[in-house]
């Protein structure tokens, strides 16, 4: 597995890419100028970070390039490689501000997906606190114990990441680190239960991929219960 220094440096190249292509008029070749810079940083080519961002060029209205995005990053069936939360963290870091997250949620509705993009966008604002701001106005429907639980495991999952914490300066967080929960909640047990044919880890060894459930117990003796959704994996 990928080390934590190892994906906060890739973190990192996107923020330096964003940043390089803030100025520009938003559009896929804007885009694709942001991908390439941040390939030759250092970006690994198993990220396909470019070859990714040429399948979407198609999509001319940068709300609907948004909307797409974050709802094939938050859906659990599509399949996390190549990974798209690197092109959807550059769209919206580099061009947040001409970028309406109303009109990607008015997109998001009009396409169906809009349980998927409010999770894909907090997703990556879990991975990126300086979106934080920028996704404050989503009205998300997502239970507490998913935006707090399963989004923060998701995206660490997604990318790998260990040692990632939102920073408390960067706005209302929309979810906290796993280390913080650590603090508040008990775990109490791990199950896996249900079971469907997707994963492509349960396809090698010939079993169904399940999907995981753990339960947490708070203070007051309430219960939340986690779902590990399937599609990813591993």
């Amino acid at each position: 597995m990928r080390n934590g220094t190892e994906i906060t440096n890739y973190v990192s190249l996107i923020r330096i890419g964003a940043r390089a292509v803030a100025g520009l008029p938003l559009g896929g070749g804007a885009l694709m100028e942001a991908c390439g810079l941040v390939e030759r940083a250092g970006m690994p080519s198993r990220y396909r970070l470019l070859a990714t961002a040429r399948e979407y060029t198609f999509l001319q209205n940068s709300e609907q390039l948004a909307a797409t995005l974050a709802g094939r990053v938050g859906n659990p069936r599509v399949s996390p490689e190549p990974p798209l939360w690197p092109l959807l963290a550059l769209l919206l870091l580099g061009w947040r501000d001409r970028l309406s997250v109303e009109r990607v949620m008015e997109r998001a509705v009009s396409l169906g997906i809009e349980t998927e993009v409010e999770r894909g966008l907090a997703i990556v604002a879990y991975l990126f606190p300086e979106l934080h701001e920028w996704t404050a106005d989503v009205p998300f429907r997502m239970p507490l114990w998913e935006r707090t639980l399963a989004v923060p495991l998701a995206a660490r999952k997604l990318a790998a990441l260990t040692n990632m914490e939102s920073s408390a300066s960067a706005g209302p967080a929309v979810v906290r680190s796993s280390e913080s929960l650590e603090e508040t909640w008990q775990q109490i047990r791990w199950r896996v239960a249900g079971a469907t044919c997707r994963g492509s880890s349960h396809v090698r060894s010939g079993l169904p991929n399940q999907d995981a459930i753990e339960y947490w117990a708070s203070p007051d003796g309430d219960t939340a219960v986690m779902a590990v959704a399937d599609g990813h994996g591993s």
